[in-house]
């Protein structure tokens, strides 16, 4: 039995499709349904359904494809260990990071970082938090900077700094000299807000609903640069952490009355390996981490 067999085998079982695992292969279908002939030949089991353009796996194959990423998985952390061996804080870190944290302080805590690790590299993507945690859990990412604390009791999570909403607005709206406003006000303000991919809308959504407040919502936007742009041209104002609108001086920050805390913090898998460079990551961001009040 070769490697190549069971990597084509759980390319195509996963994406239940031979061509498309074919072309993410870099082979041709051909070549991997050949594979995949030899591979059951050698079970002595078909391995998957073949109707028409459809294929699904037999009981065979969906007991084969289990042990199969596992075997994967463990090779994957050997070839990850051997090459620790060599040098502890060489590699690559892949983070996964709210937006949120894309402002100032994760290019912050990198530069800080690479001043003193300068042969690491590191692998950034952003998403909202259930993206962040399903990567965690597949392998995709080695940490996650989200909210806290996790949906998923296989991630580990840590506060590193806590937050709260306030309402933000432009220097020349009519509210910008508040000290403090109560949220029965946000009714009567047209709101632009993140949609409902992110779980920091859902935080909103809730304390408005808990002080049964109906918002005016004009504008929803994945992109927080979109949300603070128009917080500065217009009347429209926006629910937002302080820790999103980084330091804007055409921006004012007005809290709201009993508004939630946010946490955020840094995630890992509870049952996963976390390499050298990984580990290295993780004690310096602690380092430089807020501490929470």
């Amino acid at each position: 039995m070769e490697l190549r067999h069971i990597r084509y085998f759980v390319r195509a079982a996963e994406l239940m499709h031979f061509t498309r695992a074919a072309e993410s292969l870099y082979v041709s279908q051909p070549t991997l349904s050949t594979h995949i002939q030899q591979l059951e030949e050698e079970l002595g089991e078909p391995l998957f359904d073949r109707v028409g353009r459809n294929v699904q796996l037999t009981a065979a194959g969906q007991l084969f494809l289990k042990y199969g990423q596992s075997a994967l998985e463990s090779l994957d952390v050997a070839k990850e260990k051997i090459t620790a061996l060599k040098d502890l804080v060489s590699g690559t870190v892949r983070v996964g990071a709210l937006l949120t944290f894309g402002y100032e302080i994760l290019p912050k805590w990198i530069g800080s970082f690479h001043a003193s690790h300068p042969q690491l590299r590191i692998d950034i993507q952003t998403g909202p938090s259930d993206q962040i945690e399903s990567e965690i859990l597949s392998g995709g990412i080695d940490l996650g900077l989200a909210f806290v604390p996790p949906v998923s009791d296989d991630i580990h999570g840590e506060v590193l700094l806590v937050d709260r909403v306030y309402l933000v607005v432009s220097e020349a709206h009519a509210l910008a000299r508040r000290k403090q406003i109560s949220v029965g006000e946000v009714a009567d303000l047209p709101l632009a807000m993140v949609t409902r991919r992110w779980a920091a809308r859902r935080i909103y959504d809730s304390f408005l609903a808990d002080n049964q407040v109906a918002p005016n919502i004009l504008v929803e936007s994945d992109d927080l640069h979109v949300l603070l742009k128009l917080a500065t041209t217009g009347d429209v104002a926006v629910m937002m952490p302080r820790v999103a609108v980084g330091k804007n001086p055409a921006l004012r920050l007005i809290p709201i009355e009993d508004s939630p805390k946010v946490e955020y913090g840094i995630l890992w898998h509870a049952h996963g390996y976390l390499s050298p460079a990984a580990q290295a990551f993780l004690s310096h961001i602690r380092s430089e981490a807020i501490i929470p009040n």
